[in-house]
């Protein structure tokens, strides 16, 4: 009994040293309410800036819901190389400058071609046709590996000179694109192969002299 007595004193002590804490009315008693309202409403400055900034993040969401789509749809779609424009032929003498090949054995570093308007049907001859099946030009390719192909008909398409040709009895497509008329670079290029080819590869030929 002692014991709670004297605790009850210590609280009763306690409790009379803790000042009460103030009421909200006696605590905002002068407080000008109508002021501070009026400071929390956004100003008709701020409301103009705010107004068309939200209209130009709306105006971006919907021009990237646009883009994008179109985008996606149009790397989608087939493109050939050899579109473009007008191609004219290119005649003359050309030697490889610059070649990627699947299989990196293979070397074009000696490797021509004469552009000819004379038809020659002599081994290692690319006879070039064009839409209509007239006859456009022929390419004679010298030293290796182009020198032992046999090629076939090669027929515009695409912008290009398709067809196929054949190294060591193993047929392969192959191509052949001259530069655009505009272009300032006269460089032809030529393609062969595909993913069931012996090899696969792209070489450029530029004129010599």
């Amino acid at each position: 009994m002692k014991r709670n007595r004297t605790e009850r004193r210590v609280f009763e002590a306690a409790d009379a040293l803790t000042p009460e804490p103030p009421s909200f009315e006696s605590v905002t008693k002068g407080v000008d309410w109508d002021t501070v309202a009026q400071n929390g409403r956004p100003s008709p400055r701020r409301r103009r800036i705010l107004v068309p900034m939200a209209i130009a993040g709306l105006a971006v969401c919907v021009t990237a819901a646009i883009v994008i789509p179109l985008a996606i749809n149009f790397s989608n779609e087939p493109s050939y190389y050899g579109e473009g424009g007008q191609r004219p032929v290119l005649y003359g003498t050309f030697a490889a400058s610059r070649w990627v090949c699947s299989d990196p054995s293979i070397d074009f570093s000696l490797s021509t071609l004469e552009v000819t308007e004379k038809r020659n049907d002599a081994p290692s001859t690319a006879l070039l046709f064009g839409k209509e099946g007239n006859y456009v030009c022929c390419v004679r390719f010298t030293e290796n590996p182009f020198g032992s192909f046999e090629f076939g008909v090669l027929s515009f398409e695409l912008g290009e000179y398709r067809g196929e040709a054949s190294y060591l009895s193993q047929k392969t497509p192959f191509s052949i694109s001259f530069p655009l008329e505009e272009s300032s670079e006269k460089t032809i290029t030529i393609s062969f192969g595909d993913s069931s080819s012996f090899a696969l590869g792209t070489v450029y030929y530029t004129p010599i002299g």
